[in-house]
């Protein structure tokens, strides 16, 4: 097979789902925590997650016979909850992506499961106090900020829930303009530290926005996602609450089936989404052996 015919297929494979794009960017990113920022000792917490997330995956589907392409939903969860908690004990790790991966499975609301599975996994063990979620274990340099924001942006874009990106960080970033700024009088470069923490914005680029469990219909998806903002930025400047928007993401998303019952739309489908405009992609023949 000539070279660039196989690349081509590799490049169409990579493209028929926007699933592959968060995989590889979310690997990048704890590839950035090993190297840079000296993870390599949570080796066995990271390698617990995985194997939970993957190992309840393939459980579910044998008992459901789903297909082998959900085990890429479970890997995104599972590396997901390798860069948001944090534990000394790799079981609880473990447990955190057993619960995230089996409320798939069993929660669910009309053919969709209710929560995000990652966020109920973080919820799950950190309310107890078996885990926490350490929002400056990512530092907040600009190279940091371009690498989630980008790769944020371009997987929303292909999944269509850029909305929900927008409408949160543009209601917490102004509602903690108002707090720090105007009414503190802190400067603007305190504010702008405290929007740059990796932790918020793998929240807003990456969880918030699974199309699986949001809104279907755009409106109520934008006001749900502001109103997420407006409660976490309440516990968290009134009440000093730790990682408020994945907590209060957690209650809100009883709210999803009520939104998509008098606000219907279709609903998300990963198998029919693809990287590419308007989900077509060029054929194989686009490179021909003697080109």
């Amino acid at each position: 097979m000539h070279p660039l015919i196989l690349l081509d297929r590799l490049r169409r494979s990579f493209l028929s789902d926007a699933r592959h794009a968060q995989l590889l960017f979310l690997g990048g990113f704890l590839s950035y925590g090993w190297f840079a920022l000296d993870w390599h000792t949570d080796w066995a917490r990271y390698g617990m997650t995985l194997a939970a997330a993957l190992g309840t995956q393939a459980l579910g589907m044998a008992i459901t016979r789903q297909p082998v392409s959900s085990l890429k939903s479970a890997l995104i969860t599972g590396l997901g909850l390798c860069l948001l908690l944090k534990t000394g004990q790799p079981w609880v790790a473990g447990l955190a992506a057993g619960i995230a991966i089996g409320s798939k499975f069993l929660i669910r609301y009309r053919g969709k499961h209710l929560f995000n599975p990652a966020n109920l996994g973080v919820v799950a063990t950190v309310l107890p106090g078996l885990a926490w979620v350490s929002p400056g274990q990512w530092g907040s340099g600009p190279v940091l900020i371009f690498l989630i924001g980008g790769a944020g942006l371009l997987v929303l874009t292909c999944a269509s829930r850029l909305d929900t990106a927008g409408a949160f960080l543009g209601t917490y970033a102004g509602l903690m303009a108002l707090w720090q700024v105007g009414y503190l009088g802190w400067p603007w470069d305190h504010w702008l530290h405290s929007l740059s923490g990796g932790a918020l914005l793998l929240f807003a680029f990456f969880m918030i926005t699974d199309p699986m469990t949001t809104p279907n219909a755009r409106l109520p998806r934008m006001g749900w996602a502001a109103a997420i903002a407006v409660v976490a930025c309440y516990l968290q400047v009134r009440h000093y609450v730790q990682a408020a928007p994945i907590l209060v993401l957690s209650v809100f998303s009883i709210l999803v089936p009520l939104l998509d019952r008098y606000w219907p739309a279709s609903r998300f489908d990963w198998t029919t989404r693809s990287l590419q405009p308007n989900h077509t992609l060029p054929p194989v023949s686009t490179f021909s052996p003697t080109a």
